[in-house]
C-alpha cells in the first residue's frame, strides 16, 4: 500500500499557507491498493479499474466518496469521454466551486460564509471569474485588511506570509508599499503576487505532490510555470488528474488506448476473405478499433475489432468498458485469421464484429456485415436455441447463473455499457438466446 500522506491542507499549515487557493479536496492519497475495494462486476476477474480511478479523483475534488450510483455514472462518462470529461465535470461543478468558496472563507477570513456573500462569489465564478482572482478578491478585502491590522505594512507583509510562505524582503516589501500609495487596489497586488514567477512555481510544486505525489519533472514544470497565467490552477489540476500517470497510481493499470485506423488493400487489415464484392458496406465505410484488454489468465493483451465507421465510439465505450471492469477477452483477432470461417472463430472463443455473412438459415445480411454488432467470448457466452448450442463448446455456460469471467450477464459492466449507448443484447431475446451478440439496432 503507498504509504499515508499529508493532505493539502495539512502541508498548508505546515509550511505556513503559500500556497492559500484550495484548489482540491483533503483526503488522503490512496494507491492502487484502493482498487481492492472498488467492486467486482458480474463475470469480471476482479475489482474495476475505472471505479477505483474515479474514486480517487472523486475525492481529489470533492473531497468525499461518490456513491455507488455516482460512481457507476462517472465510470460511464470516463468509458465515453475520457479521464478529462471526469475531471472537467468534477472541476466545474457547483459542488467544487461552494467548496472552494468555503475553503477561502475559512482560510482567509477565518469564519464561515454568509449567504449573500458566498452567492456573490459562486455568481463570478460562474460568470468564467477564475478561483485565482476570486481569491485575490477576498485577500483585497475590507474584511481581510481589517482582520491582518488595518495597514499597508502589514497588509503586504501578510500576503508574502500567505501568499509565499515568507518573511518579505526589504527591497519587495518596499515596491509594494510603494505601489500602494501609488493607487494600487489592494486586489490588484494579491493578483500581482498570485502572478509572480515565485507563486506559480510554488503552486506548480505543490499540485504535482497533492496529484502525483511526487516533484515536477523539469519539463512539466518548466511548461505549466510557464502557462499558469492563461490556463490557471484548476486547468492544471485537471490536466494532471486525468494523465495516464494519475490512473496507473490510482489502479495499477495503464489508461487504455484505443486506437482507430483504415483497413482494406495496403493496410494491417486487408479484410481478403471476411470482404467481397457485393457486400453491403466497402472497405471504405469501415475502420481497425484496436484496443486493450484483460486476458482470462489476468494478463493485458491488445485485439482489434472491424467495426463501421459510424459505430467506431459506441464500440470503443464497450471495449473501455470491458478494460475498466476487469471483463476478460479471451482474445480479439479478425474472422480474416479463420479464413472468414464463423464457425472456426466462435470454436477459439474469438471477439469479432465485421464479417460479410448473412443470418444462419436466411438470406438476410447479418448486423455483422454491416460492422455494426460485436460477438463477445462466443464460448463463454453460446447462442443457445432448444437443444442447440453454438458454438458446442459453450454447452459448459449454458446455465447463466452460475456465472464466470468472460460471461455477459446482467449487472455486468459490458451489458451497462450496451444499455447506455442504446444498443440491443442478444441474451434478452426470448427466441432463442444469442449470450455473445451485442449490435446497433437489437438484431
Amino acid at each position: 500500500m503507498s504509504r499515508p500522506r499529508r493532505s493539502l491542507g495539512a502541508r498548508r499549515r505546515l509550511r505556513a499557507a503559500f500556497v492559500v487557493v484550495v484548489l482540491l479536496g483533503t483526503g488522503a492519497w490512496v494507491g492502487p491498493a484502493a482498487a481492492q475495494e472498488a467492486p467486482t462486476h458480474p463475470g469480471s476477474l476482479g475489482p474495476a479499474p475505472t471505479h477505483s480511478y474515479v474514486q480517487r479523483v472523486h475525492q481529489l475534488f470533492l473531497d468525499r466518496t461518490a456513491s455507488p450510483a455516482e460512481a457507476r455514472d462517472l465510470a460511464h462518462l470516463v468509458h465515453v469521454g475520457g479521464p478529462a470529461a471526469l475531471t472537467s465535470r468534477l472541476a466545474l461543478s457547483p459542488e467544487w466551486a461552494g467548496t472552494r468558496i468555503d475553503d477561502l472563507y475559512r482560510t482567509v477570513l477565518g469564519r464561515s460564509p454568509d449567504p449573500g456573500g458566498q452567492a456573490h462569489w459562486l455568481d463570478q465564478l460562474r460568470r468564467g471569474r477564475t478561483l485565482e482572482s476570486v481569491a485575490a478578491g477576498f485577500y483585497g478585502s475590507d474584511e481581510y485588511y481589517a482582520k491582518v491590522g488595518g495597514r499597508a505594512d502589514a497588509y503586504v507583509d501578510s500576503l508574502y506570509r500567505g501568499l509565499l510562505g515568507r518573511a518579505p524582503d526589504p527591497d519587495g516589501r518596499q515596491h509594494w508599499l510603494d505601489r500602494m500609495r501609488a493607487g494600487m487596489s489592494r486586489e490588484a497586488v494579491a493578483g500581482s503576487f498570485y502572478g509572480s514567477l515565485e507563486s506559480r512555481r510554488q503552486r506548480v510544486d505543490a499540485l504535482y505532490a497533492e496529484v502525483l505525489d511526487r516533484v515536477p519533472d523539469p519539463g512539466g514544470r518548466a511548461h505549466w510555470v510557464e502557462r499558469l497565467p492563461a490556463l490557471g490552477d484548476v486547468a492544471l489540476a485537471a490536466s494532471l488528474a486525468s494523465s495516464d500517470e494519475m490512473h496507473r497510481r490510482a489502479t495499477g493499470v495503464p489508461l487504455p488506448d484505443v486506437r482507430v485506423a483504415p483497413v482494406g488493400a495496403g493496410t494491417p487489415y486487408p479484410l481478403s476473405a471476411s470482404w467481397r464484392p457485393g457486400c453491403p458496406v466497402g472497405p471504405g465505410d469501415l475502420r481497425a478499433l484496436t484496443f486493450p484488454h484483460f486476458r482470462p489468465d489476468g494478463s493485458i493483451g491488445r485485439g482489434v475489432l472491424i467495426v463501421h465507421r459510424d459505430a467506431t465510439h459506441d464500440v470503443a465505450v464497450l471495449v473501455r468498458a470491458a478494460y475498466g471492469s476487469r471483463f476478460p477477452i479471451t482474445q480479439a483477432r479478425v474472422v480474416d485469421d479463420f479464413g472468414g470461417d464463423d464457425g472456426a472463430s466462435m470454436a477459439a472463443d474469438n471477439t469479432s464484429a465485421f464479417n460479410c455473412r448473412v443470418v444462419a438459415g436466411t438470406t438476410t445480411w447479418s448486423q455483422h456485415a454491416y460492422g455494426r454488432a460485436v460477438d463477445f467470448n462466443p464460448e463463454r457466452n453460446p447462442y443457445v436455441r432448444g437443444g442447440q448450442v453454438d458454438p458446442p463448446a459453450g454447452a459448459a455456460y449454458v446455465d447463466r447463473s452460475d456465472v464466470r469471467p468472460g460471461m455477459l450477464v446482467e449487472g455486468g459492466a459490458v451489458i451497462d455499457a450496451v444499455d447506455r449507448r442504446g444498443w440491443g443484447w442478444g441474451g434478452r431475446w426470448t427466441s432463442g438466446a444469442d449470450h455473445q451478440h451485442v449490435s446497433r439496432n437489437g438484431r
